[in-house]
C-alpha cells in the first residue's frame, strides 16, 4: 500500500517540477511517460509483490505406491529422481475406468519449477507420502501481495527408498 503511494507521490512531484519549470513539448513528453511508467511499475509492485508470506497450511496428502518393476530394478522405492530435477511417484486414484475389484494407479511427476521440493526420509516412516503445503502471501503495509502463495511439496518416505538416476555427461 505504501508503495503505490510513494509511487503516486514521485509522480505528482514529477508532474509539478515538468509543469513549473518546463515549458518545451518534448520534455514535456518524456516527463509524462516518465510519470506512467513510475505509476505502473508501483501499482504493480504495491498490487502483487509480496513482503511477508503467512504460515503453511496442509493441502494435500497423498500416499505414496512403489514404482513399478519397469521403472525400478529391486526393492521398494517410493520416489525416483531424474537427471533433470524431475521426481516421479507412484499413487491411488479412484476413476471410472476401473472395475468394482480393481485398483487404479498413476504414476505423477513434479519439479522445482512447481514448488520447493523437500525429501525426508526417516528409517520409522511406515506410510509413505508426498505432503503439499500452501503458503499464502499476507497484506502488509507496503504491499497486498495478491494472488502470490508457495508451494511446497515434503516426499516423507522410509530411508533408501529413493532412487536417484544422475548422468554424467
Amino acid at each position: 500500500m505504501l508503495i503505490i503511494i510513494i509511487g503516486i507521490i514521485i509522480c505528482i512531484i514529477i508532474f509539478c517540477v515538468s509543469f513549473i519549470f518546463i515549458k518545451e513539448k518534448s520534455s514535456c513528453r518524456l516527463s509524462s511517460r516518465l510519470i506512467t511508467i513510475i505509476f505502473i511499475f508501483s501499482l504493480a509492485i504495491g498490487l502483487f509483490f509480496p513482503t511477508k508470506f503467512g504460515e503453511s497450511e496442509l493441502v494435500r496428502q497423498t500416499e505414496l505406491v512403489s514404482l513399478s518393476n519397469s521403472t525400478v530394478s529391486s526393492g521398494n522405492v517410493f520416489v525416483s529422481i531424474s537427471g533433470e530435477e524431475i521426481y516421479t511417484y507412484r499413487h491411488r486414484i479412484d476413476t471410472e475406468f476401473g472395475t468394482e475389484t480393481s485398483t487404479e494407479y498413476v504414476t505423477s511427476s513434479i519439479s522445482h519449477d512447481d514448488g520447493n521440493i523437500i525429501e525426508s526420509e526417516d528409517i520409522n516412516c511406515k506410510t509413505p507420502v508426498l505432503l503439499e503445503y500452501m503458503t499464502k502471501s499476507k497484506v502488509t503495509i507496503w504491499t497486498f501481495g495478491f494472488g502470490v502463495a508457495l508451494t511446497d511439496y515434503v516426499f516423507y518416505v522410509p530411508e533408501g527408498t529413493i532412487q536417484k538416476d544422475v548422468q554424467l555427461k
